[in-house]
């Protein structure tokens, strides 16, 4: 696995463990959790990213 893979594994982990604390807290629909995470541009992502991610965690 090279660096540029490892990162991209590290920010998708990331980004689900950030979406987790988020809908922990309450209820969420995707554009809310796109719009609270463009506060924080580390973990900033699109709809073609999150809206997959949240299938595969429900």
């Amino acid at each position: 696995m090279d660096v540029e893979d490892w990162k991209s594994q590290i920010k998708r982990g990331t980004l689900e463990f950030c979406i987790l604390l988020l809908i922990k807290q309450r209820p969420y629909y995707g554009y809310e959790i796109i719009s609270k995470l463009e506060q924080y541009p580390i973990v900033a992502a699109k709809e073609n990213t999150i809206h997959p991610l949240l299938r595969r965690l429900w």
